[in-house]
C-alpha cells in the first residue's frame, strides 16, 4: 500500500514538470513577439531619415546669364536686394533681366527704357546692346528690341547652381533661387535658417 502511494506521487510529480516547462516556453515565444515589433519601429526612424537626407542631397541646375537651357525653362537668381529674372532664348541659353532695390547695384539690362539714359546704353546713340554669349539683344530708346542669335559663346558669367551650394556663396547667402524647366522645379530660400527646399530637381 504504501509502495502505491509513492508510485502516484512519484508520476503526478513527473506530470507537474513537464506542465511547468511547457509555460516556460510560452513565455519565451511572447518575449519574441516583442522583439518583432521592437525590428519594425526601427525600419520606421531609418525611413524618415532617407526622406530628410533626400531634400538636399541633389545637384540643381545652373540658372545664370547664357547657361545652357530646355526651351520654355526659367529661373531666377537673387541676394539681398537685386537679382535677375531669365528665360531659355532660342539659341538654347538663358537671357536674364536684372532688377536692383535701393542701394543694390544692378546688372547691365539692355531695354527700351534703359536705352534712353542707363550705363549700358552706348552714349549719344540712344541705343543698347546686351549678349548672353549666343544671342545680343538690341533695344531702341523707348522703341523696340531686337534680338540676334548668330554668335557662338561662350556666356559672360558661369552662373550658380540652383541647390543648397547656392545659399554658400557670397551673392546668395542671404537670397534664393528657383528653376522650373519642365524636369525640374526647384526652388532654394537661403534666408530661412536652416535654408528650405521647395520642389525637387531630378
Amino acid at each position: 500500500m504504501r509502495f502505491g502511494f509513492l508510485l502516484l506521487a512519484t508520476l503526478f510529480g513527473a506530470c507537474g514538470g513537464s506542465s511547468d516547462d511547457d509555460g516556460a516556453a510560452g513565455s519565451a515565444g511572447s518575449a519574441g513577439s516583442a522583439g518583432s515589433s521592437g525590428s519594425a519601429g526601427s525600419a520606421g526612424s531609418a525611413g524618415s531619415a532617407g526622406v530628410g537626407g533626400a531634400a538636399g542631397s541633389f545637384t540643381g541646375k545652373t540658372c545664370g546669364i547664357g547657361a545652357p537651357c530646355a526651351p520654355g525653362a526659367t529661373c531666377e537668381y537673387s541676394s539681398i536686394e537685386s537679382g535677375a529674372t531669365c528665360e531659355c532664348d532660342d539659341s538654347g541659353h538663358y537671357f536674364c533681366e536684372s532688377w536692383a532695390g535701393a542701394g543694390a547695384p544692378p546688372f547691365l539690362t539692355c531695354t527700351p527704357t534703359s536705352a534712353c539714359g542707363d550705363p549700358a546704353s552706348d552714349a549719344g546713340t540712344g541705343q543698347c546692346t546686351q549678349t548672353n554669349g549666343y544671342c545680343t539683344r538690341t533695344c531702341e530708346c523707348n522703341g523696340t528690341c531686337g534680338m540676334d542669335c548668330s554668335d557662338s559663346g561662350p556666356a559672360p558669367d558661369p552662373g550658380y547652381a540652383c541647390d543648397l551650394t547656392y545659399c554658400a556663396t557670397d551673392w546668395g547667402s542671404y537670397g534664393s533661387c528657383a528653376v522650373d524647366d519642365g524636369t525640374c522645379k526647384v526652388e532654394i530660400n537661403c534666408y530661412d535658417d536652416p535654408p528650405t527646399v521647395t520642389g525637387s530637381c531630378p
